[in-house]
């Protein structure tokens, strides 16, 4: 019974995230559709803001499958502690800044930039507690020694470790692949837009520092 209502419970707070981050990302994609960027498309500051937003993106996606790796089967079953879980106890999410921090460059407005990184950090901020909760109930003193030794969010490289081998779930795998792929979307949407605001099929409503 114990393990069927956790098995609930993570689906919920799965669902619950992935809901929140794609509101975030919506409200970037909006913002972008209707408002003009504060630097013109060929200015030297949009075009950097764009590469750097890429490489955010790139960063992110490596990352998170890189973590979904250390994975395995043992989701629920175990606490992972190697890798890149030994740096932060949450690195999938960390990734995850960084990709939603990447987007926010390439919209290229200031506001936007400061504005969803922080959006993100509220929503997942109470993710995580939820999520902690879940782990303090499955694994009771092993958790909590965790908890003690590794960051929350913010990364420290050096207790980075890793084992001998490693226990790959190719279903895990796959979709982090899958997921990584949407996350690479961003460019040709961004492009689009600014496209299409140059040519005006959409009209920019006013300009969004």
């Amino acid at each position: 019974m114990g393990r069927l209502v956790t098995h609930f419970m993570a689906k919920h707070l799965n669902l619950t995230r992935v809901r929140d981050t794609y509101l975030i990302l919506g409200l970037c994609l909006v913002a972008s559709i209707f408002t003009r960027p504060l630097s013109g498309l060929e200015s030297a500051p949009h075009k950097f803001f764009d590469m750097l937003g890429q490489v955010a993106i790139g960063l992110c996606v490596v990352s998170r499958i890189y973590c979904t790796a250390f994975i395995g089967d043992h989701k629920n079953r175990n606490l992972i502690t190697d890798g890149p879980f030994a740096m932060c106890r949450n690195p999938l999410y960390f990734c995850s800044f960084v990709g939603v921090l990447g987007i926010a460059m390439m919209s290229n407005h200031l506001v936007l930039l400061l504005l969803i990184p922080l959006l993100f950090v509220l929503v997942y901020h109470s993710v995580i507690r939820r999520e902690e909760a879940k782990l303090r109930q499955m694994f009771g003193a092993e958790y909590l020694r965790y908890c003690e030794t590794t960051p929350r969010f913010w990364p420290r490289i050096g207790r980075f470790s890793t084992p001998a081998s490693l226990t790959i779930s190719a279903r895990l795998l796959g979709n982090a692949v899958l997921d990584g792929v949407v996350w690479f979307f961003a460019l040709p949407v961004f492009e689009f837009v600014e496209y299409a605001q140059t040519e005006g099929i959409i009209n920019a409503f006013f300009l969004l520092y």
